[in-house]
């Protein structure tokens, strides 16, 4: 008969363990979102279990477990904010529990009072894992861009690279699976940057993503001279005063510049001079006035080397250092003052031909040299000079050649 019963008189306890009501199974939570934990502690004062208490995760359904926080603890219903960082690559899972413990016992399971999810949850993002803060890239070197996702679906994932000034694609669906993936590509940018990152969306579910802290694309990008086709190439003509540019990332702060005018020998310009790399703006480099020295070329090169990373540095496609040189008589020679005596040169971009002037005066004004011959092929680099064309002995002799069309020179 349901109208005959009793009740206790008053409450009572039931005396339990810690117990999570919330995730308990079959949730959806995101890494980079506020989730709410909740569990309950027991009471009454007698058998409280004291605060704080210990928050633990599991990321492959409770075998191993990691502590992420000791929040208050109070008899009966507690709850804690979980800001859930959206880099730790630990808690991306498709078979996640939480636990709750006492705190410093090694987990929530096998420590007394200790208790854990009831089912499995998902804790779904995605975590690059390569690259990563500080990671230097050289840039054009292939790579393998690596990740963490889960409830990421089934439809592949997009990749975008930021280049230190804006995004380009990289893939708009690489194959993606639950837990680890990567995708092997190459990163270029137009200049080398300490800034770069790596963003990953699923296509299915664009709630999941994951971007990269900043990494280094490293290199170093020469903007000045400009090497090339003979179209396309600087034309830095001896003698003038030019500015060699770079930008850099992840290559130090000195730099060593040095110049070749064939691509086999290197002659310095500037050791450990200061070099700043670019970060989320461009900074263009410039290193101190540059006196163009010959000898004329059309294959001549520029080389700045990282002086921490040695193997990082840049060399300009060939360029022209134009102009015309004496190669003889140049100092020292006696020409013997009734026999035909030769003047040799070289040029590159100097026009197509050349006039031959003689003085013999000591230290010489551009008044003072006299012509002795005119219009000569450049091409041919030699040309006689007869006794004829000598007026007089000298100590003092000098040669002047110049371009009939440009304004280049040179004296011995």
């Amino acid at each position: 008969d349901s109208t005959i019963y009793d009740m206790s008189d008053n409450d009572f306890w039931l005396i339990q363990d810690f117990h999570i009501t919330a995730p308990d199974g079959g949730e959806l939570w995101y890494i980079g979102q506020t989730n709410t934990v909740r569990w309950d502690s027991p009471g009454p004062a007698i058998y409280d279990l004291g605060s704080p208490a210990a928050l633990w995760f599991s990321n492959n359904g409770g075998t191993n477990w990691f502590e992420i926080t000791r929040p208050a603890n109070a008899i009966g219903n507690n709850q804690y904010l979980w800001g859930t960082p959206s880099n730790d690559a630990r808690l991306v899972s498709e078979n996640a529990k939480m636990g709750v413990s006492i705190p410093d016992v090694s987990d929530p399971v096998t420590a007394l009072f200790g208790d854990e999810s009831d089912g499995t949850f998902v804790m779904a993002g995605i975590v690059v894992t390569y690259p990563t803060a500080g990671i230097g890239i050289k840039m054009g070197n292939p790579v393998d861009v690596s990740w963490n996702a889960a409830g990421a679906g089934t439809m592949g994932v997009r990749i975008d690279f930021y280049n230190g000034v804006g995004w380009t694609n990289l893939t708009m669906n690489a194959p993606c699976v639950a837990g680890s993936n990567s995708f092997n590509t190459i990163l270029t940018a137009p200049n080398p940057t300490e800034g770069a990152k790596i963003m990953i969306t699923a296509n299915e579910y664009p709630a999941v993503w994951g971007v990269s802290s900043d990494f280094t694309l490293a290199d170093i990008n020469i903007l000045t001279p400009k090497g090339g086709t003979p179209a396309e190439r600087d034309h830095w003509q001896v003698g003038t005063t030019n500015l060699i540019t770079w930008t850099a990332g992840g290559a130090g702060n000195l730099v060593d510049i040095e110049y070749s005018p064939d691509g086999t020998s290197w002659v310095t310009i500037a050791t450990a001079y200061t070099n700043i790399n670019s970060g989320a703006s461009v900074i263009t480099n410039t290193a101190p006035p540059w006196v163009v020295p010959g000898p004329p070329s059309s294959n001549s090169y520029i080389r700045i080397r990282s002086v921490s990373q040695p193997s990082l540095y840049a060399v300009t496609l060939p360029f022209d250092m134009a102009g015309v040189q004496i190669t003889a008589p140049n100092g020292g020679e006696i020409w013997e003052f009734t026999t035909t005596n030769d003047v040799t040169w070289l040029f590159q971009g100097a026009g197509a031909n050349i006039d031959i002037r003689l003085a013999y005066v000591d230290n010489p004004t551009s008044n003072d040299f006299e012509l002795i011959d005119s219009n000569i092929n450049i091409l041919s680099g030699r040309r006689p000079v007869a006794p004829s064309k000598v007026r007089r002995p000298t100590n003092f002799g000098r040669i002047r050649i110049n371009s009939t069309t440009m304004p280049m020179f040179d004296v011995s």
